[in-house]
């Protein structure tokens, strides 16, 4: 349960059709890669 004044849930996930080990690396790029649009210019 969020606390009260918490509204916003942020929820990363890798994803590869590859394998485990890209779906991690996908993962970690997009942790460093902190709001959207630092993604979106990064895509």
């Amino acid at each position: 349960k969020l606390p009260a004044n918490q509204q916003q849930v942020t929820i990363y996930v890798g994803i590869s059709f590859v394998s485990i080990e890209q779906a991690r690396d996908n993962l970690e790029i997009q942790t460093k890669l902190e709001s959207f649009d630092s993604i979106r210019d990064w895509i």
